[in-house]
């Protein structure tokens, strides 16, 4: 594929090709930097399509060398492009390369973020996506920014014989573990304002993200649970179908997977009730009957 990029750099004129090849202009696929605004857009667009399917039939994880030039002279440059068909699917490619390593998916976290928030809504439906699929795999704690360092800083304290250097790299560790968790913490706030878009698709992503982490118990929240609760009952999300058939799927599955979940959705009950007994006059809250919501969750 690198090969037929660097093809789209030669003349179209026969002779022109020719001159070109022997005068050994043609950038090689090692080498080649590729420059967008010499490529048309639609085959821009068809390359990075190639590499999507490419990237999805990989199980193997880890990233060859092959796929980490593909990623800086393709991907990453298409995410630049100012058409927004080209950013997304360069952005769904990135997320595909960034699933196979978690050093990969380190390093570009920001830029999914970046996009999940001033993009075009098609592409932060994307970005939102990849970084629901990076915790699932990965884990919360992954992201975290004592992660990156936890091995280093146990190297150095292993190695320190005396007692107040150990003491000075505990105490780094305590606080690269709450800045860690400020981190997480940042992150899931970020992702839960999606709830409350009024774009549906961002909010249909956002609540099937938060329902599969918690399935896989990678995110154990009653206020998350509480507000997934209240958008399931929500009359002003009835016309969103995929929102009630998903909630619905979600909290059966999730009820009866474990007993630890029965208890997070009996923990729920009170503040449930508590929120519709507080809702303002013209909250469509207001309308839902608390008998049914306590029937249900007893």
């Amino acid at each position: 594929l690198l090969e037929v990029i660097a093809d789209l750099h030669l003349p179209m004129d026969p002779m022109e090709r020719t001159q070109a090849l022997a005068d050994g202009d043609h950038p090689s696929a090692a080498n080649m930097t590729l420059d967008l605004e010499s490529v048309p857009l639609h085959v821009l667009l068809k390359c990075l399509s190639v590499v999507r399917e490419l990237l999805q039939d990989i199980t193997q994880p880890g990233l060859s060398p092959n796929l980490v030039t593909l990623a800086e002279t393709l991907i990453l440059p298409g995410m630049q492009t100012a058409d927004a068909a080209v950013r997304e699917t360069a952005v769904h490619c990135l997320g595909l390369c960034s699933l196979l390593s978690l050093n990969f998916a380190r390093q570009h976290l920001f830029l999914f973020l970046q996009a999940v928030e001033i993009d075009v809504e098609a592409v932060q439906a994307t970005a939102l996506r990849v970084v629901f699929d990076l915790i699932h795999v990965f884990g919360l704690s992954a992201f975290e920014t004592s992660s990156a360092t936890k091995d280093e800083k146990g190297a150095r304290s292993s190695s320190t014989s005396d007692s107040s250097e150990q003491k000075s790299v505990k105490e780094e560790e305590d606080e690269g573990d709450a800045d860690g968790s400020r981190v997480a913490n940042s992150l899931i706030s970020l992702l839960s304002r999606f709830l409350d878009s009024p774009n549906i698709d961002l909010r249909d992503v956002a609540l099937l993200g938060f329902a599969k982490l918690m399935l896989a118990s990678r995110l154990i929240s009653s206020k998350l649970l509480l507000r997934l609760f209240l958008l399931w009952f929500n009359p002003a999300c009835d016309d969103d179908l995929l929102l009630k058939q998903s909630l619905a799927a979600f909290f059966l599955k999730f009820a009866f997977s474990s007993r630890d979940n029965q208890e997070q959705i009996s923990e729920i009950l009170l503040p449930t009730l508590d929120t519709l007994w507080q809702a303002p006059r013209n909250s469509p809250l207001r309308s839902v009957r608390d008998t049914s919501v306590a029937q249900l969750l007893v």
